[in-house]
């Protein structure tokens, strides 16, 4: 077995993504700050923090879609660095929610 440290970025995603056209990413409100979400998984999301504002290691938030659909998540912030922030959710992501229209780049892992 390939140890963790060996295994590329690629290797260590266990979702596929979908990656958001700039101009259409979903907002992510934690207390009263908000964020671009980059991408989003089953898994989890990247969202940007050009900033710097501090994130806890957990917490709630609400991400709202271009069309007004929401999805509150509950995420374990698992990295950050040059103004971008990974997030685990504690509970899957609904791609139906997320996929309705075409103002993303789907990316597979196979």
């Amino acid at each position: 077995m390939t140890s963790r440290a060996n295994r590329t970025e690629k290797e260590r995603r266990r979702h596929s993504r979908i990656v958001f056209k700039p101009l259409k990413r979903p907002k992510l409100k934690i207390k009263e700050n908000e964020f671009e979400v980059e991408n989003i998984s089953e898994g989890g999301i990247r969202f940007l923090n050009p900033n710097n504002i501090h994130v806890s290691a957990e917490f709630n938030g609400t991400i709202t879609f271009k069309d007004g659909d929401t999805f509150e998540i509950e995420g374990k912030k698992k990295w950050e660095k040059e103004g971008s922030v990974g997030v685990a959710s504690k509970h899957p992501v609904p791609q139906e929610i997320v996929i309705k229209d075409e103002d993303y780049v789907y990316i597979d892992l196979e």
